[in-house]
Parts: structure tokens; sequence; C-alpha cells
């Protein structure tokens, strides 16, 4: 169903809805000359959304925040088997974690405190995001230390050049634009 409701969606864009849709007849609101960029957005856990952006010929985004380890064989699978349709050529987009700040030392208490909702979020728990103070204070144990370790690859944290350097560097493994 799914797949079909995107390539509807792009049909409405592009005003070729067959006669027999059921979006037939739908305003897009607001009525304006231009409309907003159609992507789609890979989770991570397959190339599904690659796979079905390319066969679409939209623009795609990969949840690298969300799997860090698939992501660019994920772009290089749309790149390759992407074809025209909404637009004439790839366009790709990588959606990162980053947390940024003056010095390494501030960028290391802010991510402390996301390691502590990681956690939470690793044993189901529906907290508050944790404060600065709680993450410095909390203790793991292997468990929790490992589930840490193993987000980590997900995110870039450090001082604007060291986000900088890491985002471009992650740009030319993904290809992105």
């Amino acid at each position: 169903m799914f797949p079909q409701q995107v390539a509807e969606l792009i049909a409405l864009f592009d005003g070729k809805l067959p006669d027999d849709s059921l979006a037939r007849g739908v305003l897009l609101q607001p009525q304006i000359d231009t409309l907003p960029e159609l992507w789609m957005l890979g989770l991570g856990s397959s190339d599904f959304g690659g796979l079905r952006a390319a066969q679409l010929g939209i623009r795609f985004a990969f949840a690298h925040f969300i799997n860090a380890q698939v992501g660019h064989l994920v772009a290089e699978v749309y790149r390759e088997r992407f074809t025209p349709g909404h637009k004439e050529k790839p366009y790709l987009a990588a959606a990162i974690f980053v947390i940024c700040a003056d010095t390494d030392e501030e960028a290391q208490a802010l991510e402390k405190a996301v390691d502590l909702r990681r956690v939470q979020m690793a044993y189901g728990l529906n907290q508050p995001i944790p404060s600065i103070e709680q993450g410095a204070a909390q203790q793991y144990g292997e468990r929790e230390r490992t589930v840490i370790t193993h987000k980590k690859a997900r995110s870039i944290i450090g001082t604007p050049e060291h986000v900088t350097e890491q985002m471009q560097i992650l740009q030319q493994r993904f290809v992105a634009d």
C-alpha cells in the first residue's frame, strides 16, 4: 500500500493523477507557485527506502542517525538504480545526529546526557531528556556501556571544526549532495 501511496502523491504533485484516483480533485494547500521537494527517508533497517526512491525517481535521505553501518551501501544502490521519474537525476542526503559545542569538554558533557537517554530508550523507558548533571552522575554496567558504544557510531560529537571534518568525511562516503 505504501509504495502505491507514494506513487499517487508524486502523480498529484506532477498533475498526472489517473481519472479513477481517489485523490482526484484534492486541492493542494496553500496554493502557491512552488511545491515542496519530495523525499523518501530510508530508516536504516533495509534498502527499501533507497530502492523505492530510485524506482520513483525522487530524492532520498538516509537516516544515518538510526543506522550508521549500511548507509553508504544503501546510497550506492540508490544511485546505481535511479531511474528518471519525478526528478531527472539522483539527489541524496544523509540525516545525521550531531552535538556541536565550543569545546570538546562541553560536547562530551552533552554527550553523557544523550548516552543516558539512549540507555533509557534501550530499556523502553519513556523519560524526559536527561540533564547534563544527570548524564554526568550516571554509572553504567557492562550491558549499558555496550548499548552506548553501539550507538556512538550514529553520532558526530565535538567542536565545530571536528563536526565539520566528520560531516565532510560522511558526505564523501555517501557521495551525498
